[in-house]
């Protein structure tokens, strides 16, 4: 199945970066990879939101299915009629590493022929994507920390 894994280390504690990765009222403000987020962070919970990628904004419809404090994981899309042509279940993991610091493993493992066929395209593209999203992720919660 094609997948991405990224990873990025943040210095401010695993609780600072949970709360920046689950107030999507503030999204706007350094999140520019996933817009417009509209949901309860719960499993079962439905989430909305549109990720860019490059120059393409495209619609998601999820479910989220883990929401710990040490994980946020949703899985898509929703509709079942879709899930045949492609699925993705997106995930940031959160490991403290001391009072301090934090890696944060962001990643998602899709299926269905929708993302085999054109992956050795999407695939860097959605890395460099991610990257950038944990960069900003990085210099928000750092910035929170302080």
């Amino acid at each position: 199945m094609p997948s991405v894994l990224t990873s990025i280390t943040i210095d401010a504690p695993a609780a600072v970066v949970w709360d920046t990765l689950t107030d999507f009222d503030a999204y706007p403000e350094w999140n520019r990879v996933i817009l417009k987020p509209r949901g309860r962070v719960a499993p079962g919970e439905p989430f909305d939101f549109a990720i860019k990628v490059g120059r393409l904004e495209a619609p998601i419809a999820a479910r989220f299915v883990r929401a710990d404090g040490t994980e946020l994981r949703w899985e898509g899309p929703r509709n079942r009629l879709q899930a045949p042509l492609g699925t993705g279940s997106h995930y940031f993991r959160l490991e403290p590493k001391g009072e301090r610091s934090t890696t944060l493993i962001h990643g998602e493992v899709f299926g269905g022929p929708l993302f085999r066929l054109p992956w050795r395209f999407l695939g860097p593209q959605l890395e460099r994507t991610y990257n950038r999203l944990n960069r900003a992720m990085k210099e928000r919660c750092e910035a929170e920390a302080r």
